[in-house]
């Protein structure tokens, strides 16, 4: 009986905490991001199913790493952009940029690692898998 609650509990949790992604390549160490930010960067480099959610496992192949890693470029790029943006029209509001810097982390922060480990993985020549933990 002890073991139904422990189960029942667990199932309970993973309803309000949603399960977060891993991102492996044998080129690189294992990669841990909260489903969040996981399925907008996967819904970024075309990786949705028709419901809007990333499928729970999938792969960039080889042969699709040199355009993931243009995407996720060109994505880093317009975030970091809006960052600035975001933080000028704070100082022209008079608040501390600062402040509100550490009140986000931007789309270019979280996709950092995702960048840096295809990059590694396309010169390793090695895929890039993702599932959900």
């Amino acid at each position: 009986m002890r073991n139904s609650i422990c189960l029942i509990l667990t199932h309970a949790n993973t309803k309000r905490n949603p399960m977060p992604f891993i991102f492996e390549s044998r080129a690189t160490g294992p990669m841990l991001m909260m489903q969040a930010p996981a399925k907008a960067l996967l819904d970024t480099l075309g990786r949705s199913l028709a419901d809007g959610n990333p499928p729970d496992e999938g792969v960039f192949t080889i042969e699709q790493l040199p355009e993931v890693v243009e995407k996720l470029e060109a994505l880093i790029e317009r975030s970091k952009q809006q960052a600035s943006q975001t933080n000028d029209a704070a100082g022209a509001s008079g608040k501390d940029p600062q402040e509100q810097q550490g009140e986000t982390i931007g789309m270019h922060q979280r996709a950092w690692p995702l960048l840096d480990q295809c990059r590694r993985s396309l010169t390793a020549e090695k895929p890039v898998t993702w599932r959900k933990t």
